[in-house]
């Protein structure tokens, strides 16, 4: 069973700062855990780039340190164009190709994203304007190609006829694969699977990677490794499902460590640092994890919210989120009366129905027909974010 892949994007803000001054987290150790000096269980060959931030630094994954046997995913900047934050220009598809070539190992489209409600602060208003946008992007992209990067098309939309719509346009060209955006609600990523499914695409020999934008709460970790169970057994391992969020340092910056969960509520429970009670925790006690990033820091440590206690945090969030992933693996490799027992009856049901789905000849109306199972689990499912930190994060990340 292949062990579908969480991309930490950690490119900017403090974290990425740190790992741009190869800081050390501790003494003779660096902040790149993708890096082969460091100890195995901190070690981690799985990085994320955005080009929207980053397109003029030239030498990017050196200068970060993105060694040879790392696997970089390079997001392609789109949603900062959607946002008003990348001004858009004819010359930027060109210069973030170039960019994604020389940096990255699996690139995505620069697709414009639908359905955010922000395109008031771009050129982007319509999702027509959306689209062929889009659409001329990936024909660029596809003839101006130096096969350096793998690429990704990019499948997004709002409801059945957009995501048909779109799919329609741009499927005659062939990358490596797919990105599914705005799929953060469950409902919306089986509908652009269920279309995809229901069309053939993931029978077509070129599909080795589906990767989906912005996605890390507990039930997504179920999901993914459930889909990734089935399309083993279904394409001979020839397809990996990833994902991404800066969702660990983002929850850190809020004073969020996550600590322990509960599947059958779909949660993460978490300390906060800036609801320290110091009549409660003594500065001095070890802090209660024995993962490689806490097992010696107390309470102290992490209060002053600075640099160092900041990637102590968000480190501890992003192993804390690995370690979810090999648990969620293990899970789905049992029965249904194990899974029950762990996960609770709806969620049986309702990964079941994944299978059903992909197993339809017509998918699109088998996930019609499971709307009710979807529809039972959603509270649980929109309300696993985490942390409690959803109204902080960008629209891409829920």
């Amino acid at each position: 069973m292949n062990r579908f892949i969480y991309y930490p994007s950690f490119s900017t803000g403090v974290v990425g700062t740190c790992l741009k001054n190869n800081t050390e987290i501790f003494p003779g150790i660096t902040s790149r855990f993708y890096d082969e000096s460091v100890p195995k269980e901190y070690y981690y060959p799985f990085f994320l780039v955005t080009a929207g931030h980053n397109y003029e630094t030239e030498n990017y994954r050196e200068k970060l340190g993105l060694g040879k046997n790392v696997i970089v995913m390079g997001d392609s900047g789109g949603y900062q164009i959607a946002s008003g934050k990348l001004k858009w220009k004819s010359s930027l598809p060109q210069i973030i190709l170039n960019w994604l070539e020389e940096n990255a190992d699996i690139s995505m489209n620069l697709d414009i994203p639908t359905g955010f409600g922000m395109h008031e602060r771009s050129k982007f208003s319509v999702f027509n304007e959306c689209l062929d946008t889009s659409y001329d992007n990936a024909v660029y992209f596809d003839k101006n190609r130096k096969g350096k990067t793998k690429l990704l098309n990019v499948l997004q939309g709002n409801n059945i006829e957009q995501i048909n719509i779109w799919y329609n346009k741009v499927k005659g060209i062939k990358f490596d694969g797919w990105a599914l955006g705005n799929s953060g609600r469950f409902d919306k990523l089986m509908l652009k699977l269920s279309v995809m499914n229901k069309n053939k695409e993931f029978d077509n020999n070129n599909v080795r990677f589906i990767h989906i934008l912005g996605i890390s709460k507990l039930f997504d970790f179920l999901v993914i490794s459930k889909l990734q169970n089935m399309f083993d057994k279904l394409y001979n391992n020839r397809i990996i499902f990833s994902i991404d969020s800066s969702s660990p340092s983002i929850a850190s910056a809020f004073g969020q460590l996550y600590f322990g969960n509960n599947f059958k509520k779909g949660v993460l429970t978490s300390f906060n640092i800036h609801n320290y009670d110091a009549d409660k925790y003594d500065d001095n006690a070890l802090l209660p994890c024995n993962c490689f990033i806490c097992k010696n820091l107390t309470f102290k440590d992490i209060k002053p919210f600075d640099t160092k206690s900041y990637l102590y945090t968000s480190y501890h969030n992003f192993y804390n989120f690995v370690n979810l992933i090999d648990i969620s693996n293990r899970i789905i490799t049992n029965g249904d009366d194990v899974i029950e027992q762990i996960l609770g009856r709806d969620i049986v049901l309702l990964l079941n129905s994944l299978e059903k789905i992909i197993l339809a000849k017509d998918s699109v109306a088998e996930f019609n027909r499971n709307i009710n199972i979807f529809n039972r689990v959603k509270n649980i499912y929109e309300l696993s974010d985490n942390s409690g930190i959803s109204k902080f994060l960008t629209n891409e990340e829920k």
